[in-house]
């Protein structure tokens, strides 16, 4: 069951929506990472810049095989839970008390005609 609400911004505690969207966009990105890595028969990384930095001493060619970190972190249980934690931590604390809630209902963004 998935819904949607349209909280006006008065009623929001700065900065909670776009934590959580970075949280969950973070797991979107290592999932996406690996799946990439494996679709080339490999998980690493093939590198060549040298077509950017020719003659450079930073030119590199090889293989780069993918960290662990990445290969633990798309694990599809722990994305889960992280998702779900940034979920959580989203509904607990996106809404600021009552007594901390702007009284100006329309912000001043109001236009008369």
């Amino acid at each position: 069951l998935v819904g949607f609400v349209d909280v006006s911004e008065r009623c929001q505690r700065a900065g909670v929506l776009a934590e959580s969207c970075t949280t969950w966009g973070r797991m979107d990105v290592v999932k996406y990472r690996l799946k990439r890595q494996e679709s080339k028969g490999h998980k690493g990384w093939t590198l060549n810049n040298d077509r950017w930095l020719q003659g450079s001493h930073s030119a590199f060619k090889g293989f780069v095989p993918a960290f662990q970190s990445l290969i633990r972190r798309s694990n599809p249980e722990l994305c889960r839970r992280r998702r779900l934690e940034a979920e959580d931590s989203l509904l607990r604390s996106i809404l600021l008390p009552r007594e901390e809630r702007s009284n100006d209902l329309f912000d001043g963004d109001i236009t008369i005609l």
